[in-house]
């Protein structure tokens, strides 16, 4: 590869480019394969322009080779057969091998051969024959379709495509230009040589990063939601929790924890300045709460039996907490059902 590409950037130094870099192989002798990599490694460093040319043909398959050095297994049969006047079947077969049996069969068909059946002696009917078949092998080019067909059937080609390149120089071509690397080593750190190297740049075109998940549902937030539909298609209603700042009364008193109870304390509350104190409890309901804390109770409780204040039941705060939403929407079913019986 080194070598080709020095001859390579010798070639455009005293040529602006060339038309076909297989015509130019066939002319210097190169290998083309050879020749294609040294062309990308110059393209790369956009030392010159290269014009793909597409190319379809056909070559001959190991079986094609031998034919075209040998000669057809029929052409071979035949010369086998004249050099020898008369020949026994058997003969021809030792001394043939595989190709025996296929060539005379060829023979016979172009009457090239007779065989007598009663001897099994084979003869030449012609004095001469012209091996069609190496002839085509050797001029595949200028070949038709059914000929080509026909030499493909006998598998003695190949369908084949090549890519030739139309190459001109780049206005940063340079005969004195170094091989562009692509990695930094430790060695050209420690000799100082990486200063003077040509480095490949980096090709970010085709690199792709991880892809990126997303969009997944949280498995709690999942379930919760498939909860919540199974309920509300039962007939539940959802409750209001969007009221973040609560009084002491909704929080606590309506759920009837005692005033005094350590658990208040427990709960993350804020009590704000402004406003300080709930101005919506309705009488008649605080009333009930007042009753039920301090002596009477109700539904068989005693109560707490303590003096309610209403100071600690009206401050108001900010709640991490759900269950006084449940007190306010007992109020409201309670109120539904006065008015429904």
């Amino acid at each position: 590869m080194a070598a080709m590409r020095k001859q390579l950037i010798e070639y455009l130094e005293a040529n602006k480019g060339f038309e076909d870099s297989e015509v130019l192989c066939k002319d210097k002798g190169w290998d083309h394969e050879v020749l294609v990599g040294a062309i990308k490694s110059l393209q790369s460093e956009e030392q010159v322009t290269a014009e793909p040319i597409k190319r379809e043909g056909w070559k001959l398959t190991e079986e094609g080779v031998q034919y075209m050095e040998k000669g057809s297994p029929e052409f071979q049969v035949f010369s086998f057969i004249k050099s020898r006047g008369s020949v026994p079947n058997a003969d021809v077969d030792a001394a043939l091998g595989a190709i025996a049996k296929i060539g005379l069969g060829t023979c016979m068909k172009n009457k090239w051969v007779s065989i007598d059946k009663a001897t099994k002696v084979c003869t030449p009917s012609v004095d001469a024959v012209e091996d069609g078949v190496q002839k085509e092998l050797s001029s595949l080019s200028t070949l038709d379709k059914a000929k080509l067909d026909a030499l493909k059937k006998r598998k003695l080609i190949a369908p084949t495509s090549l890519t030739a390149f139309k190459v001109e120089r780049s206005d940063k071509f340079s005969a004195a230009s170094q091989k562009a690397v692509a990695d930094l080593t430790a060695e050209m750190i420690q000799k100082g040589t990486w200063s003077s190297t040509t480095f490949k740049p980096f090709n970010l075109t085709n690199v792709s990063g991880v892809p990126c998940t997303g969009g997944h549902l949280h498995p709690l937030n999942k379930v919760k939601t498939e909860m919540r539909q199974i309920l509300m298609q039962m007939g539940f209603e959802e409750m209001t929790t969007n009221q973040w700042v609560e009084s002491s009364f909704w929080n606590f008193d309506a759920l009837f924890q005692p005033q005094q109870h350590p658990a208040r304390d427990a709960h993350d509350t804020f009590f704000m300045e402004e406003p300080s104190r709930a101005q919506d409890i309705p009488e008649e309901y605080l009333a009930k709460v007042k009753e039920m804390h301090e002596w009477k109770g109700g539904q068989g409780s005693i109560g707490w039996r303590y003096d309610w204040s209403e100071e600690n039941w009206a401050a108001s705060g900010c709640v991490v907490s759900f269950p006084k939403v449940g007190g306010r929407c007992r109020i409201k079913s309670w109120d539904l059902l006065e008015l429904w019986y």
